[in-house]
């Protein structure tokens, strides 16, 4: 079997992760214990529970006291349920590997990998087109029936793979349910709109920020937005259909911190010829800074130096 060593050489040095799933014995692998319904069943109920995931995430105040150890915990959890979709992937490239046989080599192994992360993506894509549609439906009916449906669905689908990462976040915790008078007013609907669409995720929401040009963006994207506009000086101030979205407007959603930081780059992208101070890389000397011995004459922008 000259050629399987060759192929399990070839696969720990392009794919090292996938090499220790083999553990090495790639004819284990093959044959795993779960067979392929039970595996695509499994692919989807991860992919099920990362949607929620992003629920919840959405659903966190920036006031909530339990902000920071709910966001590791879904971290957490996030991490345990890629995991899963990465072994999942492991075992499909490992038995397309060894039904190649003795043609695997280094540019199949690579193209087959490939093949199978676009498939698995493209899974996810249609299963989130499918959650988004059946939600307008969802919410027509009762609160208390559209939950119980959706737990009672959950665990039709729950496989008995104990790797699954349902059990984990069955027991999730979250945020206390909040009433229409607990959502600030900036992320209030229009009247006669139960949900809308963030133009950045696409997730149909029922919290959002109406933009000026009617744009919505949910709870996390604006925020989101605002903060790349700090990292990115030609995205500042931020904008959308290229109106800019007042700082005003959000500040009840954004923190502290972060307003700060706003402001205070805000003051260093509107300094013309801007200097930055050696010693302290992160600050920048605005005319408020300067001492006034090196503050140029009136008129002047710039000197020559001299040697």
């Amino acid at each position: 079997m000259a050629w399987l060593k060759l192929v399990n050489a070839l696969i720990s040095t392009s794919y090292p992760r996938l090499f220790l799933t083999l553990d090495s014995s790639y004819y284990a692998l093959i044959q795993p214990p779960m067979d392929q319904e039970n595996e695509l069943a499994l692919e989807t109920t991860a992919y099920m529970q990362l949607l929620d995931l992003e629920d919840r995430r959405a659903e966190l105040m920036p006031d909530d006291p339990t902000r920071s150890e709910l966001e590791i915990t879904y971290d957490i959890i996030e991490v345990d349920i890629q995991a899963t979709l990465q072994s999942i992937r492991d075992r499909r490239i490992a038995r397309a590997i060894h039904g190649a046989g003795r043609a695997a080599d280094s540019l199949l192994i690579n193209t087959i990998a490939q093949n199978e992360l676009r498939a698995q993506n493209e899974r996810e894509r249609l299963l989130r087109l499918s959650r988004r549609s059946s939600r307008p439906s969802e919410s027509s009916s009762s609160p208390g029936s559209s939950s119980s449906s959706d737990r009672s669905s959950a665990s039709d689908s729950e496989p008995s793979d104990p790797s699954s990462p349902s059990s984990s976040i069955s027991r999730l915790p979250g945020p206390i349910k909040r009433t229409e008078v607990n959502v600030p007013p900036v992320l209030r609907l229009p009247d006669g709109r139960d949900t809308v669409e963030c133009i950045i995720c696409s997730d149909l929401t029922a919290a959002a920020y109406q933009a000026p040009c009617g744009c919505f963006y949910d709870r996390n994207c604006i925020i989101k937005l605002f903060t790349k506009a700090m990292d990115d000086e030609s995205m500042f101030p931020p904008r959308c259909c290229t109106q800019i979205i007042p700082l005003d407007q959000v500040r009840p959603i954004l923190s502290s911190e972060l307003i700060q930081t706003f402001k205070q780059k805000e003051t260093e992208f509107s300094t013309p010829n801007r200097l930055y101070c050696s010693n302290r890389a992160s600050l920048v000397a605005t005319p408020a800074f300067v001492a006034p011995i090196l503050r140029l004459p009136l008129g002047r922008t710039s000197v020559n130096r001299v040697k």
